[in-house]
């Protein structure tokens, strides 16, 4: 259930292009690779999916926040609302 939400969510994103990293990869793999092609914006799906929580980082602050999957569109349209 949790991936068919993050599917249709990332389906309604539509103010920026966005990558899904489904590869059998450990994490650190796929951060490397995220930074090097400049992703500037991070949400990771980790062990707080269970309480409903996903991380957002900021790579150009490098801070990380813990935000519900239902806020997540929401702290998105923000970011590209600047």
């Amino acid at each position: 259930m949790i991936c068919f939400n993050l599917r249709h969510l990332i389906n309604r994103i539509q103010l920026c292009p966005v990558i899904l990293d489904d590869r059998n990869e450990r994490p650190g793999v796929k951060f490397k690779d995220m930074e090097l092609i400049g992703v500037p914006y991070r949400i990771t799906v980790g062990r707080g999916i269970k309480e409903g929580k996903l991380e957002w980082t900021d790579r150009y602050t490098g801070e990380k926040t813990e935000i519900a999957i239902e806020d997540v569109y929401s702290e998105i349209e923000k970011v590209f609302a600047m």
